[in-house]
């Protein structure tokens, strides 16, 4: 591999899932078979806004590594930001690839090359301590006001590792704290002073979502980790048209569509080379075409994964389509559109779950709106919020029947709205049975005394003699 890797060769621990840190990157140690080296990259979690990756830093320094690291950061920053809604409100559909994590990421000077070193310490602010990258939006470390730049101090006031194997020594002293446990007690120092806080746990799904150093429009996925190109990111006009790239990625992991091609480990070391600052461009084999079967799910499922994120689906086929046309196949034998051929069946695909997607939002909408009405005025917006939770749970029963290892992935989607909807029309039927019992059994009362009166007039004609009986004595 030529060129001089940004990032030092990450080192896996068998104690725990690895870097506890990263509120992307808890995965188990590499398994035999695959690639037993990969870089470690920038923060894998999601920023808490978009802000610049250094305030105090010049915007240039004239030295070609300083601007280098301060624009792999900020693209990689932008990636983190995008991911993290992704991966935290889908932790309940990743089942075994879901972790509960810290919800952030830390890195010192030292989490880069040597020949980065300095430019990491002038670019980045990062010294000595491992120093907060990023925040997880929606995380408990953000809920407790952790802050980017904040520097690790203690965890249950046992002292953080500093210097040049901090990251490599920050999972053993975490483990005792993390794991079986709600939370985990952090000491860090802010602007000269320490403080301590309690960091819940955080659940989401445990892909790594990593930056490639490369032009091609391009993304890929071994089943853990999930690579967007630079030139994807260039490419993509929006943080949403960004969000289906990594989403696609994200389901293809989910359901082990890697492993099934059998194209994980050669997909793993793809991803390794484009990691490198210069990357071989010979090591970038061609991978054979994702089956119709396998994309079109992905592609239905990701608009789920974005749905459940609180993103617009209906720009999808869009862009899909833009980047089919820009990018053909025809371009290279391993583009992403070569790799992925079917593309009037994914759209189709992508339009039927969009269409799901929104009748389930309008139905929620339509709960929302009979509710604040008097009951007596709700009837009929029940009536067709219920009409509307057919086709939500038209989306419920396509995603079971088709997505094998996670079966309810889109019976997910709009499920608070399901619930509302039952609550309203429990509470609904409860009155309605109500009053039908009370006309009933006022009905019943009446019937009984009309009953008790022909049986007492009928007792009383019975006692008497008829006419014809009494002209047959005369």
């Amino acid at each position: 591999m030529t060129g001089q890797p940004i990032f030092r060769r990450w080192r896996w621990l068998a104690v725990l899932p690895a870097l506890l840190l990263a509120a992307c990157a808890a995965l188990e140690p590499l398994q035999v078979g695959t690639s037993a080296e990969q870089p470690q990259t920038a923060a894998s979690a999601a920023a808490n806004s978009a802000v610049a990756v250094a305030p105090t830093a010049p915007t240039s320094s004239g030295n070609a590594s300083y601007d280098k690291l301060r624009a792999i950061a900020a693209m990689q920053e932008r990636l983190d930001h995008v991911a993290g809604p992704l991966l935290l409100k889908n932790a309940t559909i990743c089942k075994k690839q879901a972790r509960n994590l810290l919800g952030f990421t830390a890195k010192n000077r030292y989490s880069y090359s040597d020949a980065m070193a300095d430019s990491a310490r002038d670019a980045l602010g990062l010294g000595e301590p491992l120093q907060v990258m990023a925040v997880m939006a929606g995380s408990g470390a953000e809920r407790v006001g952790l802050r980017k730049g904040d520097n690790l101090i203690a965890v249950a006031n046992k002292p953080m590792p500093q210097g040049r194997n901090a990251e490599y020594d920050a999972p053993a002293v975490l483990a005792p704290f993390v794991v079986g446990q709600n939370s985990v007690k952090l000491t860090v120092q802010r602007d000269g002073r320490n403080q301590t806080l309690s960091v819940p746990l955080t659940s989401a799904c445990a892909f790594r979502i990593e930056l490639g150093n490369t032009d091609s429009v391009d993304m890929y996925a071994d089943g853990r980790r999930v690579l967007v190109t630079r030139g994807m990111m260039n490419f993509v006009r929006s943080d949403e048209e960004l969000a289906y790239v990594i989403a696609k990625g994200m389901v293809h992991n989910l359901l082990g569509h890697p492993q099934k091609m059998q194209t994980a480990k050669a997909t793993a070391d793809i991803i390794n080379n484009l990691m490198q600052v210069q990357p071989d461009a010979g090591k970038v084999t061609a991978l054979k075409p994702v089956p119709q079967a396998m994309d079109t799910l992905a592609d239905r499922l990701s608009m789920v994964v974005v749905a459940r994120a609180g993103l617009r689906v209906d720009g999808a086929p869009a862009f899909w389509q833009r980047l089919a046309s820009q990018h053909p196949a025809s371009e290279a034998p391993d583009s992403f559109t070569a790799r992925h051929p079917a593309m009037t069946q994914r759209i189709a695909a992508m339009e039927k779950a969009i269409s799901q997607i929104n009748s389930v939002r309008v139905s929620k909408k339509l709960v929302k709106k009979a509710q604040a009405k008097p009951v007596a005025q709700a009837d009929e917006q029940t009536e067709e919020a219920s009409s509307e939770q057919s086709a939500g749970q038209a989306t419920e029963t396509a995603a079971e029947s088709a997505a094998e290892s996670v079966p309810a992935v889109a019976g997910r989607v709009g499920s608070a709205a399901v619930a509302e909807r039952a609550t309203v029309r429990k509470g609904k039927r409860g009155k309605s049975s109500s009053r039908k019992a009370e006309k009933k059994s006022v009905k019943k009362a009446a019937d009984k005394k009309a009953a008790g009166k022909k049986s007492k007039k009928a007792d009383k004609g019975a006692g008497k003699p008829s006419k014809k009986g009494k002209k047959s004595k005369k």
